[in-house]
């Protein structure tokens, strides 16, 4: 457990987005959140829980803001930490939920599933630097990884 300590991660650690983009920088958390190192090597990112779980989402690129409900807290783990993680192949987001934990997206349309799964980033609408984050809830929803063989 390193819980607000340095060294569970690599330094410099960047989540990269599945087509490529850098989407940000893991330097700011490394003191300031729950984490832990799973004995396989998975490491694990805990972030601080909403109260009564809602809160208002701004997105940074557009400053929309759109309110969250049943979202408790998110887990975000990391496959094999490296300086270099890609979302959907090496790091994924859980949801924690009053009914449990689930995949970022758990409650999205298939189409939307499908649009921010995609090696080429396909949504010019909000934040172009998601591609990735709802490969969990492919993997979940179609028992496959058949997204990163795409393209």
């Amino acid at each position: 457990k390193c819980y607000y300590k340095r060294g569970c991660l690599p330094n410099n650690v960047n989540m990269v987005a599945l087509s490529g983009e850098t989407r940000y920088g893991y330097a700011s958390v490394l003191t300031s959140q729950v984490k832990q190192r799973l004995s396989n090597g998975i490491f694990l990112l805990f972030v601080k829980t909403h109260k009564g779980c809602k809160y208002v989402y701004t997105y940074p690129d557009t400053g929309l803001q759109v309110p969250i409900e049943n979202e408790c807290g998110t887990i975000y783990a990391l496959i094999s930490p490296s300086k270099t993680n890609r979302l959907g192949l090496d790091h994924f987001a859980f949801i924690l939920t009053p009914k449990g934990i689930l995949p970022t997206s758990y409650n999205s349309t298939d189409n939307y599933i499908k649009q921010n799964c995609n090696k080429v980033n396909q949504n010019t609408e909000i934040n172009t630097n998601v591609n990735g984050m709802t490969c969990g809830e492919w993997i979940r929803r179609w028992g496959n990884a058949d997204y990163w063989y795409s393209n």
